[in-house]
């Protein structure tokens, strides 16, 4: 049987050299250098909802998704029972491929927390950022309003409605504040478009916070604390899912409602300068919050193509860390789902290169999510390995959405 490396290893032979690596100075990363350094073959922009990154290329799915081989028998009929909420994605449609949301209705979604904008991979925000930013926006309002098996989600009963209507509910966020650039009256204009959630920083320094990957632990800023009492104010939910431990402890302080951890495992059961220190995870529970298990391999285990039971197991020592109460299900899915082996190489080398990502963090340039759920097309494995570990349905039930549900509830209405 062909291994996931060999196979990986096959693809990158037949790419060749059609998709060259390119270096970039710019220390500022959107969905513009994004296409330029891939590459038009990688990603195209098109005019058609359909058109877009990784057409009918299915890679890492067929690499080994075909290879896991479920542990119970009842496991549809639990998953089709259940409130699916995928905590964090980046398959946002910024490059207008609505495929995903396609994915996400065959592995029976309920809902996705969805990234807006190029700009959570920035630092420092301008105006080409903003334009990402509103690309995003508007491109999904477009969506909401050609599509009726899609919602948007303007309170908690939204989520509740779209399971019931067989519709997939959007639930949009920002994994970086620095859109809100120096006016916090954008958190409220961003509230109105459907943001609910806000990441205070992304890896790196912004103008509020610190960020996970900063050589110095860093707290927040003063402009930082009067974003805080705008979020709460706002009703936007409060995420320092890359925010650094002291940045990310004050947060938690400051917040008036329940801070979470979007997309994160344990810097402790799993080493990694991007996964949180169990004290940050701890004071994000007391404060009614959770930790989303993130799927990201580098994240999940020291390999680059983990197993579900590595991943499992990231979310059992969670469990056992702040109860079943306080953890959620986050994919943190990207682009690197359907690209080829050539093209994950240069996107890797061009966040690297700008010092958005760190190798120590992001040391993997070739990578699969893992084994049975390399995309959202299978979310209905994960309900069989959690049952085969042997988890209650009624507590796949909190790991999957009812602990959003409850933040949810607590912070939007």
């Amino acid at each position: 049987m062909m291994t996931q490396e060999d196979f990986f290893d096959k693809q990158a032979q037949k790419a060749g050299t059609r998709n060259q690596q390119s270096s970039t100075n710019e220390t500022n990363v959107g969905r513009r250098e994004f296409v330029k350094t891939v590459g038009a073959g990688a990603i195209a922009l098109g005019s058609g909802l359909g058109a877009g990154l990784g057409a009918n290329r299915t890679f890492a799915q067929e690499a080994s998704s075909s290879t896991y081989k479920p542990v119970t028998s009842n496991y549809m009929q639990v998953h089709k029972d259940l409130v699916i909420i995928d905590g964090t994605t980046n398959l946002r449609g910024l490059d207008k491929d609505v495929k995903y949301l396609d994915w996400y209705k065959e592995g029976r979604a309920t809902a996705v927390v969805m990234t807006i904008s190029a700009a959570n991979m920035v630092a420092a925000s301008n105006v080409r950022h903003k334009d990402d930013t509103l690309d995003g926006l508007g491109f999904i309002h477009r969506l909401l309003q050609t599509r009726d098996d899609l919602l948007l989600v303007r309170s908690t009963s939204d989520i509740e409605k779209a399971k019931y209507s067989g519709k997939l509910a959007l639930f949009l966020q920002f994994q970086n504040a620095a859109v809100v650039e120096n006016n916090l009256d954008l958190v409220n204009m961003y509230k109105a478009l459907g943001i609910h959630v806000m990441g205070m920083a992304y890896n790196q320094r912004n103008q509020f916070a610190n960020g996970v990957t900063e050589p110095v632990d860093g707290g927040l800023s003063v402009f930082g604390v009067k974003l805080i009492e705008r979020l709460n104010e706002a009703k936007i939910i409060v995420d320092v899912a890359h925010t650094g431990t002291k940045s990310g402890l004050e947060t938690v302080w400051r917040s008036k409602s329940p801070v979470v951890l979007s997309h994160s495992n344990s810097r402790n059961y799993r080493p990694s300068p991007r996964n949180a220190p169990d004290e940050l995870i701890t004071a994000v529970a007391k404060s009614g919050g959770l930790v989303g298990a993130i799927m990201y391999p580098p994240f999940v285990a020291a390999k680059p193509f983990p197993t579900m039971d590595d991943y499992v197991g990231n979310i059992d020592y969670l469990v056992q860390l702040v109860g079943i109460d306080h953890v959620g299900i986050s994919s943190d899915y990207t682009y690197q789902i359907s690209m080829t082996p050539a093209e994950q190489k240069a996107g890797w080398k061009m966040y690297i290169d700008s010092g958005v990502w760190t190798k120590e963090a992001y040391p993997y340039d070739v990578l699969a999510y893992p084994q049975g759920i390399e995309t959202p097309r299978t979310l209905f494995n994960l309900t069989d390995a959690l049952l085969g570990r042997g988890y209650k349905k009624e507590d796949i039930a909190k790991l999957w959405g009812g602990n959003w549900l409850r933040v949810m509830k607590a912070v939007i209405g």
